[in-house]
């Protein structure tokens, strides 16, 4: 990002947006509600950013999967970001994909024994679905509480 985000920009901000909307409305209380949601929205959005800091994540499409109307993520991404930030599929890995992957991963770890938490940052999904997926799938064995073991799977063709 080229503008650093802190809470003291995020304050500078919401200043300044409640300025100019006071300025064109007369007063805070005659603001229409969809111009300080806009605002709000913006906050919000700052404060995603902040915590996107230093991770190599699609910004455009973090913002949006929050809920962050079109036009305040291009906002954002303008004011804050600085670099060509795409605003559209940013080549995100489908849910498929990561099955996928993770499937390509414990056929290349036959035998070896990982813990749950091991597996849940292998594959990158949350732990639950990591779980959901050891207990369902034949791709692993439980070898004892919180450890498993990928295994060989015979496919038919």
């Amino acid at each position: 990002m080229e503008a650093t985000l802190d809470t003291s920009t995020v304050a500078e901000e919401n200043a300044a947006q409640w300025e100019i909307l006071v300025e064109a409305y007369g007063d805070k209380f005659k603001v229409p509600t969809a111009e300080s949601n806009r605002v709000r929205e913006i906050i919000r959005g700052m404060y995603i950013l902040m915590g996107l800091a230093g991770k190599e994540a699609p910004v455009y499409k973090t913002l949006r999967v929050y809920g962050i109307p079109e036009e305040v993520c291009a906002y954002l991404i303008d004011k804050y970001c600085g670099e060509d930030v795409a605003t559209e599929d940013d080549g995100a890995v489908r849910r498929k994909d990561k099955y996928r992957a993770f499937e390509d991963w414990s056929r290349e770890h036959i035998g070896e024994q990982f813990t749950t938490e091991q597996l849940v940052e292998a594959s990158g999904f949350s732990y639950p679905t990591t779980l959901k997926f050891l207990k369902e799938s034949p791709l692993f064995k439980p070898v004892k509480k919180g450890w498993w073991e990928p295994v060989v799977v015979e496919t038919r063709h």
